[in-house]
Formats: structure tokens, sequence, C-alpha cells
């Protein structure tokens, strides 16, 4: 697993696609991790990746990623499958994920 070994004193990982790729293979190579699903609002988070991906093409980005196109529709899949498939690997595993939304408190 390619991340590993670039993780030195690290204890933490987020907002990588490696990790969102991955998350089973950390899973089982960390069997101690806890995982947080962050599930922001989708509306917000499309508006916020589109002006992520305006801002690169306005930079002129030589980035090669997926952030230099638009695509409402796919990324909404996309994060409709990840979410599905997060939930659905830890079901039965409640005390090592948590979903956080940002501005609700545990109550």
């Amino acid at each position: 697993f390619a991340i590993v070994p670039k993780l030195g004193r690290y204890r933490a990982l987020f907002d990588l696609r490696s990790v969102e790729e991955n998350f089973v293979a950390l899973d089982t190579a960390f069997p101690d991790s806890r995982f947080i699903l962050h599930t922001r609002d989708l509306d917000s988070w499309l508006d916020s990746r589109e002006r992520h991906v305006q801002t690169n093409i306005a930079r002129g980005s030589t980035y090669r990623g997926r952030w230099l196109t638009v695509d409402r529709e796919a990324w909404t899949e996309h994060w409709h499958t990840q979410h599905r498939s997060v939930r659905a690997y830890f079901r039965d595993r409640p005390d090592d994920s948590r979903p956080a939304r940002p501005g609700l408190s545990d109550r």
C-alpha cells in the first residue's frame, strides 16, 4: 500500500483521494485506527468543488487530476457511492467510525 511508508510520524490523514479510495486497505493495515466520515451537505460540497475547479482553471493549473473539469452529476454519484460504501463497511463496527458534519455537536 503506497501511502503507508509515507506516513512517517503522522497519526492522522484526511481529505486525500488515496484515503478515500483505500479506506479498507488502511483499516487492514492499521487495525486499531478510527475513521471519520465527513458528511458535508451535498449542495455546499458541490458548490465548493466547482469553485475549486474554477480557481484551478483560472490559474492555468498544470494539474492533471480530476480537479480541472466541472461534472456535478458525476460528483453527486461519487458522493453518494462513497458514503454508502463507507457506511456499509463500518455498519457492524460503530466504535470504529463516526459520521461528522460541520456545525453539529455530538448531542
